[in-house]
C-alpha cells in the first residue's frame, strides 16, 4: 500500500500527513500552497504562449490548446449526461428533484446572474 493510499484511509492530508481541518484530500495549508503553485504555473504558461495542460504552443485564445479543450469538453459532456441519467445535479452531483441542477446550485446561478446585471447598469 502506498503512502497516499494509507493517508487516504486514515483521513489525513495526502501531502503532509496532518489531520484534516477542511473537507477534501489536503489540509488548508497544503491546499493554499497547491493553489498558489497551480496559479503560478498557469500564469507562466500563459505568458509563454503554452497550453497549461500539455505544454504545447497555444493555437487559440485561452489557457489550453484546441486538443486539450476538446478533450475537457467531451469529458464534461459525458459527466453531465451520466449525472442527468442518474438524477444528479450536473454541477455538484447531489440528488435533484427531476431538474438538471439542485436548488442550491440554481440559487447560486441566480445570484451570479443578478450580480452581473447590477454591475452593467
Amino acid at each position: 500500500m502506498t503512502i497516499r493510499e494509507t493517508r487516504k484511509e486514515e483521513n489525513v492530508c495526502l501531502y503532509c500527513g496532518e489531520t484534516l481541518d477542511r473537507d477534501g484530500i489536503n489540509c488548508s495549508i497544503c491546499n493554499k500552497q497547491d493553489n498558489e503553485w497551480k496559479r503560478d504555473y498557469n500564469n507562466k504558461c500563459r505568458k509563454e504562449g503554452k497550453c497549461s495542460n500539455c505544454g504545447n504552443i497555444l493555437d487559440r485564445q485561452g489557457w489550453s490548446c484546441k486538443k486539450c479543450a476538446n478533450k475537457a469538453n467531451a469529458h464534461a459532456r459525458e459527466r453531465n449526461a451520466f449525472r442527468r441519467e442518474n438524477g444528479l445535479c450536473v454541477q455538484c452531483a447531489k440528488p435533484t428533484e427531476g431538474y438538471s441542477q439542485c436548488r442550491e446550485c440554481l440559487d447560486k446561478l441566480a445570484d451570479r446572474r443578478n450580480k452581473n446585471k447590477g454591475g452593467n447598469k
